[in-house]
């Protein structure tokens, strides 16, 4: 499980549950005054064991009494059970499934994805991905994007309204198109490698590996410093051809997703080959 929070945000790793269920990953985001936003994330495997899926609901419930302003809860949870537009699910009272729902409601939490998030051709589309928050009102500007590389899953990109005051800091930006990659080659060749990977901690032979690799960078790699709450600024590599080929991807995926006719899979899947291009 990954969670990345922004560098200009105050943030600290939290444990829900003395972390018991191992498949999510928590924090909490300060805000204005004494304020916090407490951000989760969880995957729930469709072949969880009936230990860990009660760990899990333990795990929401702890969530959901967390001593926080803010709540919002994100992640793979894989109930297509649930029906989240009549708020019901097909299973009998004391099933797992009618016991997460259970939890989401006595929690008075809201899910704000309404539409499939995964499908197949062939397939019935479910919404599997949630979007847990303990306000209605907070998220806005809700989109269902292209998929990323073959994944069967939409990404889900929306905007939480609260009130934060960003830090001021500042970021390093390696010019890699500009490297001296002929004279990083030869500085790593003159690494006797299996000295340094005598370690007997495969922990401490990463961090030794890593540090040259960083000192490599360093000297061969020109960079600069930028505040990283300047104006977002497009990446070096994002080209026209790419630009176009990824807005081809985000319109064809959006005609798939109104229709959901199987021939229209197709022309997705080769605007992703040719976005991995």
């Amino acid at each position: 499980m990954l969670l990345y929070i922004h560098n200009t945000l105050e943030s600290m790793d939290v444990v829900i549950r003395s972390g018991t269920y191992v498949d999510a990953v928590w924090c909490t985001v300060t805000m204005n005054g004494s304020y916090k936003l407490l951000v989760g994330c969880v995957y729930r495997s469709p072949n969880i064991s009936s230990s860990d899926e009660d760990q899990l609901n333990d795990m929401m419930i702890q969530a959901s009494s967390f001593k926080a302003s803010h709540k919002l809860i994100v992640g793979d949870f894989n109930h297509p059970d649930i029906d989240w537009i009549t708020g019901t699910c097909c299973r009998s009272s004391g099933h797992p499934v009618a016991a997460f729902l259970d939890i989401v409601n006595d929690a008075f939490l809201f899910q704000h994805c309404l539409e499939p998030t995964h499908s197949r051709p062939g397939q019935v589309a479910n919404i599997l991905d949630l979007v847990f928050t303990d306000e209605e009102e907070v998220v806005g500007d809700f989109e269902y994007i292209t998929p990323l590389g073959k994944s069967q899953h939409v990404i889900i990109q929306f905007s939480l309204t609260c009130r934060i005051q960003p830090k001021n800091t500042a970021a390093t930006v390696y010019r890699y198109d500009k490297a001296d990659y002929d004279g990083m080659y030869s500085y790593l060749s003159a690494v006797n490698w299996d000295a340094l990977m005598e370690a007997d901690q495969v922990n401490t032979c990463w961090i030794n590996f890593e540090e040259k690799l960083r000192e490599a960078r360093d000297k061969f790699v020109p960079s600069y410093r930028i505040r990283s709450n300047r104006k977002k600024v497009r990446p070096l590599w994002m080209n026209s051809d790419l630009q176009k080929t990824a807005k081809t991807k985000k319109e064809e995926y959006s005609r798939f997703r109104k229709s959901r006719k199987p021939e229209l899979v197709h022309q997705v899947q080769a605007c992703q080959k040719q976005d991995q291009l």
